[in-house]
Order: structure tokens, then sequence, then C-alpha cells
């Protein structure tokens, strides 16, 4: 799914915006970049909009309109604000103008790989920690809340089979900015940076090598996900990925 068009009016501080897109990967870093991404995840009915902000604050006249691509359909969504009842109304139709049914039903994923189509660099929730967490679940998620947020798909045997694959056949990948430097993944789940020069000692990275190297694993725990849903959705979309406030090396 790539959103190829979005158009913006009169939400929270913008009044108009408008821009166009070729790439699933968006990364935002304009002064309203947070608007705009809190916008993407309306339009895409993203339970993420609550991490976001406390509350969507809708004007008259506010709208979102995006034109986005499915398996290589061009579809139309709008969304329009009701300041009344503080609450969006959607329609999507097809390339001829025809309303369509059930497009926000089917690109729905469970409330962690929603989380996971946004990256903000935070020091205090590290991608690179993400495959250890769910390594040790019962550690580091209260209780039931893993399963809840994966919709019950985290606590699967299939879950733990491809967790452990993905852990045991991970290639290293090159960090970028930083020369011989590769991303590894240990036995526990956790990534870390090394040095091909120090039989792969540990390496400290600062300022954007650290953000390239967290948009790193970003993608790799997306690419985890996507080998989970190929096996257990088969009708299964991959959504944009949403980079705000970062500059990082695609």
């Amino acid at each position: 799914m790539i959103i190829k068009k979005l158009m913006i009016r009169d939400f929270e501080d913008i009044g108009y915006y408008e821009e166009t897109f070729d790439s699933r990967i968006i990364q935002l870093t304009m002064p309203e970049a947070e608007t705009v991404m809190i916008a993407i995840a309306v339009i895409l009915k993203s339970a993420a909009v609550k991490s976001f902000t406390g509350r969507v604050r809708i004007k008259p006249g506010t709208s979102i309109s995006a034109e986005i691509c499915v398996n290589g359909e061009v579809l139309h969504v709008h969304a329009r604000g009701d300041p009344y009842e503080n609450r969006f109304d959607y329609t999507v139709r097809d390339a001829s103008g025809w309303l369509i049914s059930g497009f926000h039903e089917a690109i729905r994923v469970n409330e962690e790989e929603d989380l996971l189509s946004w990256f903000r660099y935070d020091p205090g929730a590290l991608y690179s920690q993400r495959l250890r967490q769910y390594r040790q679940a019962d550690r580091y998620y209260p209780e039931d809340a893993f399963s809840k947020i994966t919709g019950g798909t985290g606590c699967t045997r299939t879950f733990r089979m491809l967790l452990n694959e993905y852990i045991k056949d991970f290639e290293p990948l090159p960090i970028p900015g930083r020369k011989n430097c590769y991303i590894t993944l240990k036995s526990d789940g956790a990534f870390a940076a090394e040095s091909a020069e120090d039989s792969f000692a540990p390496v400290t990275l600062t300022g954007n090598e650290r953000i390239n190297f967290e948009f790193q694993c970003f993608l790799a725990v997306n690419d985890f996900w996507r080998r989970v849903e190929a096996v257990r959705n088969l009708n299964y979309i991959k959504r944009p990925l949403i980079v705000c406030g970062a500059e990082v090396v695609l």
C-alpha cells in the first residue's frame, strides 16, 4: 500500500497542506511533520492516533483526503471532520468514483503492527530491543498485555517458531554512514552495532548513527512481522511506513 497523495484542510495547526509521495516509506521532516503524521493516522483509522496526541482537535471545515494505491488499484479516501461529535466520517471511492466498502477493515492490523508503522526516534523505546522483548514477553509486558497488543498472535507456537528462525537466520546489515560496522542480531533477540574490523566487537554510535541504527532495526522488526503475516494471513496488505522528525538513510 502506497499513499500517493495527501491533502489536509484546517486540521490542528495546518490551514492547507498538499503533497505527493512515490514510496511506501514516507519521511516527514517539515515543521508540521507531527500533524501530517497524525493526519495520515486518521485517514488510515490507525489506533496509533491515541499515542500521538491526547485528543484530535477537529474544526468546522476540517478534512483529510488521500489517494492510496492498494495492490495496483487506486482508491480515494476522504475523512470529513465533525467538530460537534469530534469524529471523522469516511468515504472511499475507486478510480471511477464508485463507493467502496470494507477498505479500513481490509487493512486493519493488530495494535503492535499498527504502532510499527510509525518511526519516531525515542531513546526510551528502542526498536533494537523489540525482538528481545518478544522473546521474554513475560518479563517485559504486563500480564496478558502482549497477547492483547498482538491480537493473540504473539502467544502462538507459530510466532515463537518464526521468531527463533528469524534470529537464527539474520544476516548482518551495514550501518549507514559507519564504515565496516554492522547490525547483528544476538541469540536473545537484541540487535547490536559491531565492527567487522575488530572481530565484531561492540561499537558506540552517536547522533545520526544511532538514529539510522534504530531505523534499520525498525525495518527489520517490520520484516519479521511480514514473515508472520505471510504464514497467517494470505490477504495481508503491507502498510506504509512513516518516519517522523528524522532524516534517515533508506
